[in-house]
C-alpha cells in the first residue's frame, strides 16, 4: 500500500539454475580458468558467489585474476577436466572379508620417513582421483536416476553444488517420481575405505535408501552396496571397512 511506485505487473519468471550456470561460465572464459579450480576458488570468496545468482561486475578481471590457481597446477588438472562421455559399467558383486595380513599398509610407516611434500603429494592425488570416481559413478547412476542430483564440491554441474540433502551426508542423491529420495556416496576404491562420522550415521539412519558407490577409476566400473553389507566388514573403532568384491550372477 505505502509502495504504489512498485509495480510487478510485468515480472517474468526467473530461471535461477540458469542464470547461475551462465555467469559461472561467464566467470569462467573472463578469468581464463578451469573449471574445478575455479570450484574450489569460489567456495572461499563468498561475495562472487552470491553474485553469480544476479550480475557478474565488469572489473571481474581486475579484482579475481590474481586469485586463481595458477597455470601450471591447472595444467596438471587437464586429463580430468577433458573427461567427457565417460562409458560407465555397473558390476554386480558381493562384499566378503578378507584376510588382513595379505595387505600391506604403507599408511602404518612411521611419519617422520615421509616429508610434507610427500603428503601434499598424496593428498593431491586422492583429491584428482576422487573427482575422477565421482564423475564415472554420476555417469553410471544418472542412466537409472535420471533425476540425480551431484551436489559436492567436485560437481561439474554449478548449480547442483547447492542442492545438498536436508540432514544427509552423501555426494549425490535422486527422488523419484514417486518422491523416493536415494542417496549415494561415493568411494575411488574397491577393496578398502573409510568413512566420516556423519557419512556412517547418515549411512545407519537412511539403511534402505543410502548406498555407497565403489568406483574402479582403472576399468570405470562401480558396484553399489547397502549398510546391511556393509556393516559386518566395519572395523572396531573405526569407520573403516575392508573386503574382498566378488561376482555375482545377476
Amino acid at each position: 500500500k505505502n509502495f504504489n511506485c512498485l509495480s510487478f505487473d510485468n515480472l517474468t519468471e526467473v530461471d535461477i539454475d540458469k542464470i547461475y550456470d551462465d555467469n559461472y561460465k561467464l566467470c569462467i572464459n573472463e578469468l581464463n580458468a578451469d573449471i574445478d579450480d575455479f570450484g574450489y576458488f569460489i567456495e572461499n570468496n563468498q561475495d562472487l558467489k552470491s553474485m553469480l545468482y544476479f550480475r557478474i561486475p565488469d572489473d571481474l578481471y581486475e579484482r579475481y585474476n590474481n586469485y586463481i590457481i595458477n597455470e601450471s597446477d591447472k595444467k596438471n588438472d587437464e586429463t580430468n577436466t577433458e573427461r567427457k562421455d565417460v562409458q560407465t559399467s555397473t558390476k554386480n558383486t558381493q562384499l566378503i572379508s578378507r584376510n588382513n595380513n595379505n595387505y600391506n599398509y604403507n599408511d602404518n610407516k612411521i611419519k617422520s620417513e615421509y616429508s610434507q611434500k610427500h603428503y601434499d603429494i598424496k593428498s593431491e592425488n586422492n583429491e584428482k582421483t576422487g573427482k575422477t570416481a565421482e564423475e564415472i559413478a554420476y555417469n553410471g547412476l544418472k542412466n537409472n536416476f535420471p533425476n540425480i542430483i551431484w551436489h559436492s564440491k567436485n560437481s561439474k554441474i554449478p548449480s547442483d553444488r547447492n542442492k545438498a540433502p536436508v540432514g544427509v551426508t552423501c555426494d549425490m542423491w535422486n527422488t523419484d517420481s514417486s518422491g523416493k529420495k536415494t542417496y549415494f556416496e561415493i568411494k575411488s576404491s574397491i577393496n578398502e575405505f573409510t568413512m566420516s562420522i556423519n557419512e556412517y550415521n547418515s549411512m545407519k539412519t537412511f539403511k534402505d535408501d543410502y548406498e555407497v558407490v565403489l568406483v574402479d577409476v582403472k576399468t570405470q566400473t562401480i558396484t553399489r552396496h547397502k549398510f546391511s553389507e556393509l556393516e559386518p566388514l566395519k572395523q572396531v573403532s573405526q569407520y573403516a571397512f575392508y573386503f574382498e568384491q566378488v561376482e555375482k550372477d545377476d
